[in-house]
């Protein structure tokens, strides 16, 4: 590579040079000599990118920062240091090493430079007292006695060998809050994972009536039992040492936290959950806990299947209450907090519940959010009333029951079979092919008809146009800055399109036995035969566990046999409960949906 003198290039800007001591001191009399470094030549990556980094990218050469007629350059916009050749340096260096250590001890900033040429544990001891917090030491090999007395006074430093840079001390306690930080803030965020670093014994003090709120970013990082440990082990370490203090966090799963805390009590931590967009005191969670465990106690108890756990639970809840909205309070009809003290219940407050319910009793949820054409309500026909499309909540199931020979994945709304006057079972496991096609689910917010296949050619055909749909939609979305490489941007965004891709798809099976281990393949994936390996095996295993029928009969069969169990009916109570169901299932016109349907049947769903 080229040398370039950077005086021979023809744009030079906000750059100006010195070639002796008159123009020296009148910088350093101007205060524009603060910092400076000692170079000949200037090679990318020594400093921060700026226009001179630029020029050499496109020049393809290194260039030369100073000569013997030129041998200081000065940066009026303090894009760079003050470069000063070694001859220079050598010949003046008592009074440039003057006029830096007299800038530094009349600084205004709270960070400072300090090159290994003025470096001494005295002029170290100068700066804290002046307050200074944050340090770059440049070359200096620190001693020991001045690393402990940085670390004592939490002040920031780092040393830079050779271009290395190295975090020596830290000027933050906890997290990224300093000290003068947690001495003004009442509320501290925090990540779970830096709960155990907070060292208790030398600034609990200090944390006496503060909140510290733990940071549910970790999910995304973390097994979810390890936050709620996390949590747990610090709030008996804050007991221990008799700290009063509030700590708030985020419950997803209450099954999981509860088994982490049981109904611990503490005596000096007040907790505060936070859950389904509420803020509980511990005591409010566990009566409301208390609640929720009380409706499915008799199906613990009782010897039952996964498939007639799962309809056990289907039964309380779509005939939990009449659907019924709050027009006037939208949050009283779809919140748990709410849906159990009162007479209000939609779409949302039945999947909620259907999910926290299913999590108590071993069935694995997650949630499935669409749209609805509500033009075939209350018995008209879509020619007779235009498309009117409102969201709506459903709930994607897993079960895996060797007894009903029963196994996949399956979309599940109690809405739909919410009668409390007749015991509809017509919704509670819908393969997603039957989901898909019906007339009033379109508009689906989420890669539902990669779900949706029967073959493995059919998956490819959708991953291909899932694929080039993201890529579109990636490329325009592209950040306008300078392209230096448009082979390297093209590939970050297919990668990046693959990525979203498998991520939707395994957001849509959330609750599949298998999802942790799909999750951790696609973090490791790196290159593009990485994610085609990756599709290629989701897609056999989809085959394995989607559109997998099951007959009506089943559903109808299992569901009478949990509650013969559950309320101990002979075998005739029993028969007739089986009689009058399937009267229902197959006889009764749902008045909300138009369509006579055969879970297990190959065609079509029929318009009644």
């Amino acid at each position: 590579m080229d040398t370039v003198n950077i005086w021979d290039l023809s744009s030079i800007k906000n750059c100006s040079y010195v070639d002796n001591i008159d123009e020296l001191e009148k910088l350093i009399n101007e205060g524009k000599f603060s910092h400076f470094v000692i170079r000949d030549l200037y090679i990318c990556g020594d400093e921060p990118k700026n226009y001179l980094e630029e020029m050499m990218y496109y020049k393809g050469c290194s260039l030369r920062y100073v000569d013997d007629k030129r041998p200081v350059l000065v940066s009026s916009n303090f894009i760079l240091p003050n470069i000063i050749s070694k001859e220079f340096y050598k010949k003046y260096s008592k009074r440039i090493n003057d006029a830096i250590i007299n800038s530094l001890l009349n600084t205004d900033e709270s960070f400072v430079i300090i090159p290994s040429s003025i470096y001494s544990s005295s002029l170290l001891d100068k700066l804290i007292k002046r307050g200074i917090k944050s340090f770059l030491f440049e070359d200096v090999i620190l001693p020991k006695k001045d690393i402990e007395k940085l670390k004592n006074n939490f002040i920031q430093a780092s040393v830079s060998i050779n271009g290395e840079k190295e975090v020596i001390s830290s000027r933050y306690i906890i997290s990224f809050y300093t000290l003068e930080d947690i001495k003004e803030k009442d509320e501290l965020l925090i990540d779970s994972e830096e709960l155990d670093n907070i060292d208790l014994s030398n600034i609990g003090n200090l944390l006496e009536d503060k909140t510290i709120v733990v940071n549910n970013n970790s999910f995304s990082d973390m097994n979810e039992e390890e936050y709620y440990k996390d949590i747990k082990d610090f709030i008996n370490k804050v007991d221990k040492e008799g700290i009063k203090l509030k700590i708030s966090f985020r419950v997803i799963h209450r099954s999981i936290f509860n088994r982490i805390f049981n109904k611990e009590k503490f005596n000096n931590v007040e907790l505060i959950i936070d859950n389904d967009l509420y803020d509980y005191s511990y005591q409010e969670y566990l009566d409301e806990e208390e609640i929720l465990d009380n409706l499915v106690k008799p199906i613990i108890e009782a010897d039952l299947s996964p498939l007639e756990r799962f309809l056990a639970v289907y039964n309380i809840v779509k005939n939990f209450k009449p659907y019924k909205e709050n027009v006037d309070n939208l949050e009283e009809s779809r919140f748990i907090r709410y849906i159990l003290n009162n007479d209000y219940m939609v779409c949302s407050g039945f999947a909620k519940l259907l999910m926290i319910l299913c999590d108590r009793v071993g069935i694995s949820t997650n949630d499935y959010d669409l749209r609805v054409d509500l033009s075939y309500d209350n018995g008209y026909t879509q020619e007779e009333i235009p498309v009117n499309l409102e969201r709506h909540a459903r709930v994607i199931v897993t079960i895996d029951d060797p007894k009903y020979d029963v196994h996949g994945i399956n979309i599940s709304d109690p809405t739909w079979d919410n009668d409390l006057s007749n015991n509809y079972l017509n919704h509670a496991l819908i393969p997603f092919d039957k989901a898909v096609t019906e007339n009033r689910m379109i508009n689906l917010d989420t890669y539902s008809p990669l779900l949706d296949i029967h073959s493995f050619e059919e998956y490819i055909d959708q991953i291909n146009f899932y694929l080039e749909r993201a890529i579109r939609k990636n490329s325009k979305n592209k950040p306008n800055n300078i392209d230096r490489d448009k082979t390297k941007n093209k590939n970050d965004i297919i990668l990046n399109s693959y990525n979203e891709l498998i991520n939707e798809i395994l957001v849509a099976i959330e609750s599949d036995p298998r999802i942790s281990e799909f999750k951790k393949k696609l973090k490791n994936c790196k290159v593009e035969n990485d994610y085609t390996n990756l599709l290629t095996e989701l897609g056999y295993y989809l085959l394995t566990r989607i559109n997998q029928p099951i007959s009506n009969e089943t559903i109808i069969r299992a569901s009478v046999n949990a509650e013969a169990k559950i309320k101990g009916l002979s075998e005739e109570e029993k028969e007739k409960l089986y009689s009058e169901t399937r009267k229902q299932f197959y006889d009764v016109e749902l008045k909300t949906f138009p369509y006579q349907i055969d879970l297990a049947s190959t065609h079509e769903w029929k318009l009644r």
